[in-house]
């Protein structure tokens, strides 16, 4: 690569990064010497890893130096946001025909369920395909909307329901014990029952239940990072007390409970962000299993258990919780 075309290049990597931070909450800071980062190489092709590991180093390939919303759209990929022809809801506002796709190109089409959007579907979105791409016979569209008609795709920015899905996806979690922000947990089986702390008290052992709707105390939870992907639920009553899987048990229908924060891996939570439908949250102990209303039921003082969930689909409406900031 000549002087020039490395100047090119890292100039539209910083604008990238600043096209992505300029309405969102992410700030990205040049590498010394950490062991997770992102690097960036010029190739013949454009890809990145889908969402981060621990001890990984991301490695971005870029094509189309020139183009800073490309290169945002890479970056997206590395912060865990998939295709926007990739929804699962995808169907009610696309046809897809992967048989007219290239093959080798068609997992590009796949659904991700675990990738859910946010907001309503959006053709502007730099993360959204047009009509034609990796099609066999460019006559021959592999999407249309459900009319028929075709699409082209954008590469110039960020569309606003980019910059909404960045901020629902990194805004309800602290990077650190800094309490930033407050949240209730609605159960999407009724958007008047929260996840509660029975009796308001903080004494180990306390179950946690679904309660009709205050503004008290004992529905407040703040949401703080643990080990590299997992979060403590912390209760506003003590924030010595977090969501802890009882007796750090790993069988469907296991109570939750509140207790002191000992660090156990039944009292750290992996968030799966659901877009429209809210957040799924599995416990480290039980990764398999996910934060639930006991039996679907929504009558005051159901029990919040851990219970199974399909792996192909998203987690069923009793698995699903809308957080909601309140303060």
């Amino acid at each position: 690569m000549s002087t020039q075309n490395y100047n090119t290049f890292l100039t539209n990597i910083n604008k990238a990064f600043d096209m992505i931070s300029s309405q969102t909450s992410m700030q990205f800071v040049e590498r010394t010497n950490q062991t997770e980062y992102i690097t960036f190489t010029y190739t013949t092709s454009n890809s990145s890893p889908l969402g981060w590991q621990k001890n990984r180093v991301n490695g971005i390939k870029i094509y189309n130096i020139t183009y800073p919303a490309i290169i945002a759209h890479e970056i997206m990929h590395s912060m865990g946001i998939m295709h926007e022809q990739c929804r699962p809801d995808r169907d009610q506002y696309i046809i897809v025909d992967v048989n007219k796709a290239v093959e080798g190109s068609r997992h590009n089409f796949n659904l991700y369920n675990d990738y859910a959007g946010h907001g309503a579907f959006d053709f502007g979105s730099v993360m959204m395909y047009q009509s034609t791409d990796f099609a066999i016979d460019s006559s021959q569209p592999v999407m249309t909307k459900l009319d028929g008609s075709t699409f082209t795709k954008q590469r110039t920015g960020l569309s606003a329901g980019d910059y909404a899905g960045i901020n629902h996806l990194y805004g309800p979690v602290n990077a650190t014990s800094t309490v930033n922000g407050t949240y209730t947990m609605t159960t999407a089986l009724a958007s008047d029952k929260n996840v509660d702390v029975s009796g308001s008290s903080t004494a180990d052992g306390t179950s946690i239940i679904l309660y009709s709707a205050s503004t008290g105390n004992n529905q407040r939870f703040t949401f703080t990072k643990s080990d590299h992907g997992y979060y403590t639920i912390k209760s506003i009553l003590d924030p010595t007390k977090v969501l802890t899987v009882k007796s750090n048990g790993t069988t469907n229908g296991t109570a939750v409970e509140l207790r002191t924060n000992a660090n156990t891996d039944s009292q750290k939570w992996l968030l799966f962000n659901l877009g429209n439908n809210g957040f799924g949250f599995a416990p480290k102990n039980a990764p398999a299993l996910r934060l639930e209303v006991k039996n679907g039921t929504t009558t005051n003082l159901t029990p919040i258990v851990i219970g199974t969930t399909d792996q192909t689909v998203q987690p069923s409406t009793k698995q699903r919780f809308i957080l909601t900031k309140v303060n």
